[in-house]
């Protein structure tokens, strides 16, 4: 059972709505009032983490509430973070409890390991930035050894113009090019060899 707190505001017109305790595993939604910009994110984050350092996220264009699945048992905070200018607006304190033993599990083929849910990579930037301007790009995943994060041209069949290791850490800083036009943010999987996530972005 999830037990809900209204927390402070710490920007005018800012509110989150969380559960104030839940358990390991456990999914549960998150209501906000905002903006809802692009260049906001509602996130999971340990309490004395930076404002770029974030367990799960998901961007406010997808609307309110936002669904998350809860950590590792520990404490923690759901944040209203603008990326723009790497601030965050309001903040919930977050507690994640042991998961509860289930009566009778089922068990898969292959045993537990069956059960577990493969983890996705999230890539979040800004949809336009100016040319030769520098922007952020934050992304959550397993972050394997040869992953990179590519800036690709999609006016010039996808030609690479910038790429960084993920092992580099998020926020990862990139130079839009000089030339005003359409790319795009793509994670490569090298362990898969096939592009695991891609987004948009226009340069003006």
């Amino acid at each position: 059972m999830a037990f809900f707190l209204c927390v402070p505001v710490y920007a005018q017109d800012v509110k989150l709505d969380a559960p104030r305790v839940v358990s390991a595993g456990e999914t549960f939604n998150v209501s906000w009032e905002g903006p809802a910009s692009d260049a906001e994110l509602i996130v999971i984050a340990e309490p004395e983490a930076a404002v770029y350092s974030m367990l799960s996220m998901a961007s406010t264009l997808d609307g309110s509430p936002t669904t998350f699945t809860a950590p590792k048992p520990g404490t923690y905070e759901v944040r209203y973070v603008t990326f723009s200018g790497m601030e965050i607006l309001a903040s919930s304190p977050l507690i994640v409890s042991e998961a509860e033993a289930e009566a009778n599990p089922v068990e898969t083929q292959g045993g537990s390991e069956g059960l577990r849910k493969p983890t996705y990579p999230v890539l979040h930037a800004l949809v336009a930035v100016d040319h030769g301007a520098q922007f952020h790009v934050i992304w959550t995943g397993d972050g394997s050894e040869g992953d990179r994060l590519l800036l690709r041209d999609e006016s010039q069949a996808s030609e690479i113009v910038a790429e960084q290791p993920l092992l580099t850490g998020t926020p990862m800083i990139f130079t839009a090019p000089s030339g005003p036009g359409q790319y795009s943010l793509q994670y490569f999987h090298k362990a898969s060899g096939m592009i695991a996530v891609r987004r948009e972005l226009e340069v003006r």
